[in-house]
This record gives structure tokens, C-alpha cells and sequence, in this order.
């Protein structure tokens, strides 16, 4: 368990505030949503009070305590997800307008904020651009509404 304490010198927010220090303390580069989760799950405290407001306007000379388990702050949750290729048998209906697919359960519609993970919409975009190899670009397909990635059923792009 780290412990450390700073003294704020200017006026800003918690979170800016701690994308400067915490690279500093744990000697490397951390993201944003990583900062943000740290302060969210209440591991952060002004002056002696535990603060989980990443926009907590801080002032000069306020006292800012982080306490930091580098296990569990390190730690990345493989998501559970399908690996999935949209193949012909999964489309249910197509023609120039729209493709209604079969999504299984554990595969997201859309990309997530890791930006790494398969979705949906990718192997849709995927499975028409193989399909039609002379476009230049890939073809938009917008998502007409969502399910839960543990849901399975027909998604309409």
C-alpha cells in the first residue's frame, strides 16, 4: 500500500491534479479513466475528508492524501467476452439499406472504452467489406439500437 500527501500550490481540479502526480509517484504513465477510478472507489481525501468527485475543485494550499493499492490499481479485468466473425449464417435479413444479424450472448454491440475489444458493429463493418473488396473505405453501418452485451438477439444496422 502506497501512501502519500501533497499540498496543492494553484487552483484546479482533483483529477488534473492528480494527472500530474500520480505518474510522478508510481513512476510511469497512468491513464485518465485509472485516475478517475482511483478517486471514484474513495481512495482519495482533501484535507482529512474522503473526496470521490473527480472535478472537486481544489484550492492552494489544500492537503491531498491518495492511498493506493498498486495490486488491485494495476489489475485489468479480462472481460469474459465471445470471439465472434459475423459469417453468412448469422445474417438474418440484408439488402442495400439494412443487415439484421443474430448477436450472441457476452459479445458488446459497440466498441467499449477500451477500444480492443471484438463488438458487433466492427464484424458487421468487417463481414460487408469483405464481402464488397472494391470500396476504398469501410462502410458506415450505423447501429440502430443496442442490447446488453450478456444478451443475445437480432441487432438491425
Amino acid at each position: 500500500m502506497i501512501e502519500k500527501t501533497w499540498t496543492a500550490n494553484e487552483k484546479k481540479t482533483l483529477n488534473e491534479f492528480l494527472r500530474q502526480k500520480i505518474p510522478e509517484l508510481l513512476e510511469g504513465e497512468i491513464s485518465n479513466s485509472k485516475i478517475r477510478r482511483l478517486i471514484v472507489s474513495g481512495a482519495v481525501y482533501i484535507n482529512s475528508r474522503q473526496c470521490r468527485i473527480p472535478s472537486f475543485k481544489i484550492n492552494s494550499g489544500t492537503a491531498i492524501k491518495v492511498l493506493i493499492d498498486k495490486e488491485k490499481f494495476f489489475f485489468e479485468k479480462q472481460p469474459e467476452d465471445a470471439d465472434f466473425e459475423l459469417t453468412e449464417n448469422d445474417v438474418l435479413f440484408e439488402d442495400e439499406y439494412l443487415i439484421a444479424i443474430n448477436k450472441p450472448p457476452f459479445l458488446p454491440t459497440e466498441q467499449t472504452i477500451t477500444g480492443q475489444r471484438k463488438n458487433a458493429h466492427d464484424c458487421t463493418v468487417k463481414y460487408l467489406w469483405q464481402k464488397n473488396s472494391s470500396l476504398r473505405n469501410p462502410p458506415y453501418v450505423g447501429i440502430m439500437h443496442r442490447l446488453d452485451r450478456e444478451t443475445s438477439g437480432i441487432l438491425l444496422f
